[in-house]
C-alpha cells in the first residue's frame, strides 16, 4: 500500500503535494491548539558553573 501511495505522490504535480503538506501542517497546528488547555509538565534549566 504503501508503494502505490508514493507512487500516487510521485505522478502529482510539485504544486499539488506542496498544497497537501501545508495542508496537513495546518491541520497539525489546529490540533496542537485543541490542547493548549492541558497542563503540561514544567520544564527547569539549571546553568550550573565548574
Amino acid at each position: 500500500m504503501k508503494v502505490d501511495e508514493y507512487a500516487y505522490w510521485q505522478q502529482r504535480p510539485g504544486h499539488e503535494r506542496i498544497a497537501a503538506v501545508s495542508e496537513i501542517t495546518s491541520e497539525a497546528y489546529g490540533l496542537k491548539a485543541l490542547r493548549s488547555g492541558v497542563p503540561r509538565h514544567q520544564r527547569t534549566l539549571v546553568h550550573l558553573k565548574r
